[in-house]
């Protein structure tokens, strides 16, 4: 089920839509982009059960979505846990 994520300013006025995803945690904004993670996979084996999120990027000029990647995928990757965006990079941890 896709679920569609709004903004609005410090008064409830001018709501405009932002993304729309299964599952969205953790928003950042920085630098006129919304960071956030989004749902990606379930995670079941005998080590987790959760869900794997992917770290995406909107930019609120262009209003356009694109994927974050950090680092090559490795076997037994499961998603982006956490992360924080600062002025020289993304700080994040992985399951």
């Amino acid at each position: 089920m896709q679920v569609l994520h709004y903004k609005m300013n410090m008064s409830g006025e001018k709501i405009e839509f932002v993304v729309s995803s299964r599952d969205i945690k953790r928003i950042q904004i920085k630098n006129n982009n919304l960071y956030y993670l989004e749902y990606e996979t379930d995670i079941q084996n005998t080590d987790i059960s959760t869900k794997g999120y992917k770290l995406m990027k909107y930019d609120l000029a262009r209003k356009e979505s694109d994927q974050v990647v950090l680092y090559e995928r490795k076997q037994n990757y499961y998603g982006i846990w956490n992360f924080c965006v600062g002025n020289k990079g993304i700080v994040f941890t992985d399951l």
